[in-house]
Formats: C-alpha cells, sequence, structure tokens
C-alpha cells in the first residue's frame, strides 16, 4: 500500500509538472509573440516559405499578433505565375477562437479585409484559373490515396462578423465566358449559422453600401457534367443595400440590363435555390431605376415606382414604364387574403387601377406573343393604342370608370362598364352603358381584314 502511495504521488508530481511546463510554455510563446523582432522573424519565415512552394511573389509589409486570438496583417501581395497582381490587401484583420480548437471547431470572432484588389483570370483554352498554382503548391501529390469510404468530419465551421472596405474585384474568366468588374465601398455582416455540409446559411444582419458590379456574359467553353452539390439555403433576418448600381449583359442572348437603387430593404427573408422558393416579410424600394434592352427591337428605357407589398396587397404607386415605342403611366393595387389564393381562387381578387395614359405599340405585344401576327389588326407592328380610365372591383365583378380606348387613324372607344363572371371569358356577362364608339372604314378594314365581304361598302367614318 505504501509503494502505491509513493508512486501514485510521483505521478501527480510529474503531472503538476507537465502541466507547469505547459502553462509556461504557453506563457513564453504569449510574451515572445508580442515582441516586434519575432513577429518580424514570423513574417520572414511565412513569406519565403510561401514563395519557395509557389516559386511566386510574396509580401507581408508588417504583422501584428495579439496572443491568442487576434492577428493583423498589413500589406499583403502576392503574384500569380505570370507576375501579375493575384491579390493585394493593404489590412487583414482575424479575430478567431483559438482555445475552441480543442473541440474541433474554427470559430471565427471577426474577419475584416480592407484596400484589397483581387485578381482572379483563365485564358480561353485553359480550364485552369490563376490560383490554381496554390492549390497544387500545398498539396501532397506524391502519395497515392487509397480511396475510402466518406466519414463525417468532427470539425465544425462558425463566422460571426465580416467586414469589407472598398474591395476591387477583376474577375476574367474567358474559358467560361463570363467577365466581372467589382467595386465594394463597404460590407458589414454578421452571421447567425453556417452549415457548409447542409448548404444552409442564417444571416442576421447585411449591410451593402455602395457597390457598383458589371457583368458580362460571352461565349465560352461549355461544361456538360452535371454538379450533384446542394444548391444552398440562405435565411435573413434584415438585408439593406445602399446606392447600388449593376449592369448586366448577356451577349448570347443579345439583352442588358441596367438597373440602379438608391436603397432596398428585405426583412425576415428566406431563400431556397433548391427548391427555387422565396418568402419575405417586407421588402422596401426607393429610387430605383431599370434599362433592358434586347437587340431584336424590344428594350425598358425607364421603369419607376412607390412600390409596396405584404401578404395581403402588392401596391405600385406612380408607375412609369417605358419601351423605345410604349409607355404606361398608372396607380396599380391588388388585394388578396394571401398569395396562394391569388392563382387558386383568381376571381375573388380586387384590383384598383388608375390608368393616367397607356401607349401600348403592337410591336412591343408581339415580342411577348409572336402568334398575334396572325391577326389583321397586329399585321401593323407600328401601330399604337391608347388606354385610360379607372377599373376596381373583384375580378369576377369588374367595373370600369371613364374608360376610353384610342387605336387606328381615328377609332375610339369611350364607355363605363360592368363585367361580371371573369376569369371565365366565355360565360362571363358584359354591360357597357353610355358606349360610344368611332371609328371608319380603313380602321376597320385594319381589324378585321378580310372577313367584310366586298360586296359591303363601309362609310369613311362611322359613329356608334
Amino acid at each position: 500500500m505504501d509503494e502505491a502511495i509513493s508512486l501514485l504521488k510521483k505521478v501527480s508530481k510529474v503531472i503538476l509538472w507537465v502541466f507547469i511546463g505547459f502553462v509556461l510554455l504557453f506563457t513564453v510563446i504569449a510574451v515572445l509573440i508580442q515582441i516586434p523582432a519575432i513577429q518580424n522573424k514570423i513574417v520572414t519565415y511565412a513569406t519565403s516559405y510561401v514563395s519557395k512552394k509557389t516559386h511566386t511573389k510574396v509580401e507581408i509589409k508588417n504583422i501584428a499578433i495579439s496572443f491568442p486570438k487576434s492577428i493583423v496583417i498589413e500589406g499583403l501581395f502576392l503574384e500569380d505565375l505570370k507576375k501579375d497582381t493575384l491579390i493585394y490587401a493593404e489590412e487583414v484583420r482575424v479575430n478567431i477562437a483559438i482555445l475552441n480548437l480543442l473541440n474541433y471547431e474554427i470559430k471565427i470572432n471577426y474577419f475584416a479585409l480592407e484596400d484589397v484588389s483581387l485578381n482572379i483570370n483563365r485564358i480561353k483554352t485553359d480550364s485552369l484559373f490563376n490560383y490554381d498554382f496554390l492549390l497544387t503548391a500545398f498539396s501532397d501529390t506524391s502519395k497515392q490515396k487509397v480511396s475510402e469510404p466518406t466519414t463525417k468530419s468532427n470539425w465544425t465551421f462558425s463566422l460571426d462578423n465580416v467586414s469589407l472596405k472598398n474591395i476591387k474585384l477583376n474577375y476574367k474568366d474567358n474559358y467560361g465566358g463570363m467577365i466581372v468588374d467589382a467595386k465594394l465601398k463597404e460590407l458589414d455582416l454578421k452571421m447567425d449559422k453556417i452549415d457548409m455540409e447542409n448548404s444552409i446559411y442564417t444571416i442576421d444582419d447585411l449591410l451593402i453600401e455602395s457597390l457598383t458590379a458589371n457583368v458580362l456574359v460571352k461565349p465560352g467553353k461549355t461544361n456538360d457534367t452535371e454538379s450533384e452539390s446542394i444548391l444552398p439555403k440562405i435565411t435573413a433576418n434584415k438585408l439593406e443595400f445602399n446606392n447600388i448600381n449593376l449592369s448586366y449583359e448577356n451577349a448570347l442572348g443579345n439583352q442588358s440590363i441596367k438597373t440602379s437603387f438608391n436603397q432596398l430593404q428585405v426583412k425576415k427573408t428566406s431563400i431556397d435555390l433548391q427548391k427555387q422558393m422565396v418568402s419575405l416579410d417586407k421588402i422596401s424600394l426607393s429610387k430605383s431605376k431599370i434599362n433592358y434592352n434586347k437587340t431584336d427591337d424590344f428594350s425598358i428605357t425607364k421603369f419607376e415606382t412607390d412600390f409596396f407589398m405584404n401578404q395581403h396587397s402588392i401596391t405600385t404607386k406612380n408607375l412609369k414604364v417605358k419601351t423605345e415605342n410604349s409607355f404606361i403611366d398608372a396607380d396599380l393595387n391588388m388585394q388578396y387574403s394571401s398569395l396562394t389564393a391569388v392563382m387558386d381562387s383568381l376571381q375573388y381578387t380586387i384590383v384598383n387601377a388608375d390608368l393616367k395614359n397607356a401607349s401600348i405599340n403592337n410591336s412591343d405585344i408581339l415580342y411577348f406573343y409572336p402568334p398575334l401576327i396572325n391577326q389583321s389588326f397586329f399585321k401593323n407592328a407600328l401601330n399604337n393604342t391608347t388606354i385610360s380610365g379607372l377599373i376596381n372591383g373583384p375580378i369576377n365583378n369588374l367595373k370600369g370608370k371613364n374608360l376610353i380606348i384610342k387605336t387606328g387613324i381615328n377609332t375610339a372607344l369611350k364607355s363605363d362598364f360592368v363585367i361580371i363572371g371573369l376569369p371565365n371569358i366565355e360565360t362571363a356577362h358584359y354591360n357597357f352603358p353610355n358606349l360610344k364608339i368611332y371609328s371608319g372604314r380603313k380602321d376597320i378594314a385594319m381589324m378585321v381584314g378580310t372577313l367584310i365581304p366586298s360586296s359591303i361598302e363601309l362609310p369613311e367614318k362611322i359613329n356608334i
């Protein structure tokens, strides 16, 4: 028994001294790592090591390490194999929970980038990007890995706060056929959850300030391999975008979109790309403009409105839409019990429309439904039809007031109306009190074509 007690005491002393040794070691490291000379040694070793592995130029102006979790890197520079700048960052700041690594958890409390220039590219004849040399340099290709059943990793990853300031991205993918030029003034992100294995991302708050991005899609090498990866599901408590200017041009589809908005706010939204579903509680958009162009004679040159939407209504005030040949100036409102009800019970949806002035060109209608060209009325693609008036009520009991429709040379229709039974057009009941129609021989010939026998001669002007 005495020998066992003696052995226990010796083991206890050894364990104690080992523990004290580790404490002293970490203490010494914590002290030494604060010394600028030691930090400079770390910088020299790190840049030399990466440079030798990659055969490229690597520079770091300064590094500051506050043990055990804060690292600040200043003046980070890395070039690619063609001696061009791959990345330059004036400041990189990382705050990581070191002790969490003992529990197989990578927890980044704070990650910040400031004054960054990132250049990513690949040429038309090579599928490798200019950063692939980094993956090759730090991968072990000397050993052939035996394929084994994949097992779930015990490591978890979490990210709390991200801050980006003055970021420039130059992305030229001539192989895939996409070019992106983007400038970002500020981004602040607060995350709640990151589940990379299941592609689930939960955002608490995201602010993007002053973003300008130009995207060009052009012919490139196609990739026929199908990806089996899970598309992400993103939920967010609050998203805010200020001073955004986006330009998208698709050379394959001969179309371009330019949009800008002063402020966009979205609250409590969920985006499931796998199921292609979007839900949101509130969206607010102000001072926005959109320009849509397509080379086959259709373009939206102006789009402005005060838009409001909730679970029971959609409202667009001061709606102004303009194409090269048409324009709409109106106030619109739709009321419904739910969005699902709009699809299932359209007849109960309430519509309130103030068509202040709308002029629709036949060419724009034909763009969306080309078969109409077989109708006599649409054979004249340059013809304009103007509409004004008030429309309100549920779809199955729709009422109109001061409706005025003009088309052709001198055709005009003026009336109030009551239509009962829509959306079933064939069985609905139509009532047009105080109906007045003005037209003439040329317009009627344009609208009905050969349906009128040649033996009937129409008068030059017709009033009904």
